[in-house]
């Protein structure tokens, strides 16, 4: 789940470990509109787990609606790898463009 206003990031756990392969792709998907794109160097990944970020103000733009994340990836011997796709719900906050501040005035939420 994503909530509109947020920066926790998408965090996935594929079946086999990734973190040697030479390319990795993930995109976001609202219907036939992709809504953000991670490639290799934009992800945190540890073994077959990987953490894909967002910041408030992309995710305060997404729609509350059923979401669609795809994998894809390029072995070393050139094999393109598919994993299956997941619904990921993006759940509507009215207080979703409202920025928060550490007690030192940095904004809290642009991480």
């Amino acid at each position: 789940m994503i909530i509109q206003g947020s920066n926790v990031p998408i965090t996935l756990t594929l079946d086999a470990d990734v973190s040697e392969i030479p390319a990795l792709v993930a995109t976001l998907w609202n219907d036939s509109k992709m809504v953000k794109k991670w490639v290799k160097t934009d992800m945190t990944i540890d073994g077959n787990s990987i953490n894909l970020p967002l910041t408030q103000a992309e995710t305060a733009q997404m729609s509350a609606s059923k979401h669609i994340i795809s994998i894809k990836g390029l072995d070393s011997d050139g094999t393109t790898l598919f994993w299956d796709e997941a619904v990921i719900a993006v759940v509507g906050r009215r207080d979703k463009n409202i920025t928060l501040e550490n007690s030192d005035g940095n904004n809290a939420n642009q991480r």
